[in-house]
């Protein structure tokens, strides 16, 4: 019996061992395992990641999924462009959020990013003959420009442009349907996930193409290129905005040539991160000894993201940093066109040396996400003393924006977190820029958040805090502060969201700031609004009726008319007006059925000049 088991074991043994390689496969195998295993912690053991703007795509995020899950006034708020370049990110983030919250959406996300470039760079190399092992650099270049930048659309397109150009080699002469079909499938997630990398992936494509003395031979290699042609030219079609720049600035700066190094660790161009990532380099070439290897399919892709990483300038379309982007593809191709030098130090050396390096990089990283960490501790404790769904004003990038680990910015934009995983509206949200998928509405808006965040010193944060009305503290802790601007109460309902094109909602006066007056009638108790406008309101005590007055303002524009509605969470019309001029205030009632949070509506009936309207005498039966 115990001889039996002792051959089952043998068995057993010499099966993982094929399966693992040669002793040297087994080596770079544990060394991939192993950075993958730091890489998985530097994301998920730390509560919030680094990166400029991953706040803000996490915030993005969450409101993907409030646009259809609710709650309803997003709708009125914001809408989302099905055809552009950033949509598969979004998409993926905004049913993640749905799942989860945007915070774990965004770390997914991430995770996704970082992993696939280590993959599809092993792909990519296998592909057009080159080193495999050289994709273990891949962790860092997915944690470096991109990441700490929070770019997070270009973190997810980096895989895919990798894929797409693997996919272009494994083609081969003559493919057949099948592969024409997997190269324009990638091609076109390239496209929806994010136009800076297409360019590039297609561009080498189209060279690689015409490497040939007749290229016309390869046109069924070529074929995969029309569909993806016609939705490029539909997209371009229908862009109102021009997509050259009035702010050039070319490579002559010497810094986008720092940042090449720099870009792995900092922001921006630095000496200090230029010479480590100068060091980790030679130190890389002195085992490795690498010999570059001459051929087209190798060095075409990469001579492109060079020349794009050269001449593009920093900002287009309004976008910045679009130049300085391209380093990522010059660091994640340059492994493409080297091949370590074969012997004692390429077989035995080389593994320890990488694998060192890249979890030297990963340590320093967790180090300064952990610090990092420590300066968000005031965030973190002060949100839990936020209501969710709870619209919030960033004061944080004018009163302290940068921090200790990796410069400008870096605080600025954390407030989204906060938003990211309870919901409510951010007032500076990316949704205002014209290439993001999901995109604000351009009518009224929010005028007045319920909450303030602010960090820095106590005469900073006085001086910011100042020009808003009545705020209460609620809580401080480190430099961190939360204000309250507690929500407007009229009668037996207090208003948690108020959007209007005009002033602001006020509570026993008109929107002007007189008293609330409908056809010669003084009214003590309700809300003063301008058309076309809407309020979220909580009621304060439970009931079976919700009932109340109506009706414009005596202050009002003669010539305004408008509609009076209430709807719930479901969007169901509770009430709906006739057109209303300037007159008596007109009653409702309107039966209740367990809701506790109402939507009032004024919408205006054509011009909504002077539309002052007033909700008055609201109470709960």
């Amino acid at each position: 019996m115990t001889g039996t088991l002792g051959r089952y074991a043998r068995r057993i043994g010499e099966a993982s061992l094929r399966r693992l390689g040669e002793p040297g496969d087994r080596m770079w195998r544990a060394a991939f395992l192993l950075c993958g295993v730091v890489a998985f912690g530097t994301i998920w053991l730390h509560r919030y990641p680094v990166g400029i703007d991953l706040p803000q795509h996490a915030n993005l995020s969450r409101l993907w999924s409030a646009v259809w899950f609710g709650p309803t006034e997003y709708r009125d708020l914001y809408s989302i462009d099905w055809f552009t370049p950033y949509l598969v990110t979004y998409s993926l983030g905004g049913a993640l959020a749905t799942l989860f919250d945007g915070l774990v959406a965004t770390k997914i996300l991430v995770t996704l990013g970082v992993f696939g470039t280590v993959f599809m760079m092993r792909r990519w190399l296998i592909s057009v003959g080159g080193d495999p092992r050289l994709a273990l650099f891949g962790f860092v270049i997915g944690f470096g420009y991109m990441y700490i930048w929070g770019f997070l659309p270009n973190l997810i397109a980096l895989p895919v442009m990798l894929a797409y150009l693997a996919q272009f080699e494994r083609q081969g002469e003559h493919p057949g349907l099948r592969s024409i079909l997997a190269a324009t499938g990638v091609g076109l997630a390239l496209f929806f996930t994010h136009g800076i990398a297409f360019g590039p992936a297609m561009i080498s494509a189209g060279f690689m193409l015409l490497r040939r003395r007749f290229p016309f031979v390869a046109w069924r290699k070529a074929l995969h290129l029309i569909p993806i042609t016609i939705v490029v030219g539909l997209w371009a079609l229908r862009q109102e905005r021009s997509l050259t720049t009035t702010k050039p600035v070319w490579f002559l700066n010497f810094d986008r040539l720092v940042s090449l190094w720099s870009g792995l660790f900092w922001p921006f161009a630095d000496a200090h991160w230029e010479h480590i990532g100068l060091a980790a380099m030679a130190v890389f070439l002195i085992v490795a000894r690498p010999a570059p290897v001459f051929q087209l399919r190798r060095w075409i892709p990469f001579l492109v993201a060079v020349f794009c990483f050269l001449v593009i300038p920093e900002t287009l379309a309004d976008v910045w940093l679009v130049g300085n982007r391209c380093l990522v593809f010059v660091q994640a191709l340059a492994p493409g066109v080297i091949q370590p030098r074969p012997g004692r130090l390429g077989r035995v050396v080389l593994p320890y040396v990488m694998a060192g390096l890249v979890l030297a990089a990963l340590v320093l990283l967790n180090v300064r996400t952990a610090e990092h960490n420590r300066e968000l501790r005031g965030l973190h404790k002060l949100t839990a003393l936020i209501e969710p769904e709870s619209d919030i004003q960033n004061e944080v990038p004018s009163s302290a924006d940068g921090g200790r680990q990796f410069g400008w910015n870096e605080i600025g934009q954390t407030p989204g977190w906060v938003t990211a995983q309870q919901g409510g509206i951010l007032d500076n949200d990316s949704a205002r820029f014209f290439h993001v998928p999901l995109r604000r509405w351009s009518g009224p808006w929010i005028t007045r958040y319920r909450y303030i965040l602010v960090k820095g010193p106590p005469p900073v944060v006085q001086s910011h805090v100042a020009r808003f009305e009545d705020p209460h503290l609620v809580g401080q802790v480190d430099d961190w502060y939360l204000y309250e601007q507690p929500p407007l109460r009229a009668g037996d309902v207090e208003a948690l969201r108020s959007i209007q094109p005009w002033r602001v909602l006020r509570t026993g006066a008109s929107v002007d700031g007189a008293p609330l007056t409908i056809g010669g009638q003084r009214f003590a108790s309700g809300f003063g609004t301008h058309a076309r406008s809407l309020i979220r309101v909580r009621l304060l005590r439970p009931g079976r009726v919700f009932e109340g007055g109506y009706g414009l303002d005596d202050e009002a524009w003669k010539t305004a008319r408008v509609r009076f509605r209430i709807r719930d969470e479901h969007r169901r019309v509770l009430f709906l007006s006739e057109p209303v001029g300037t007159g008596p205030a007109h009653r409702f009632s309107v039966p209740l059925n367990g809701q506790r949070q109402l939507l009032l509506e004024v919408l205006p009936e054509g011009d909504n000049n002077g539309a002052h309207a007033d909700w008055v005498d609201l109470s709960v039966k």
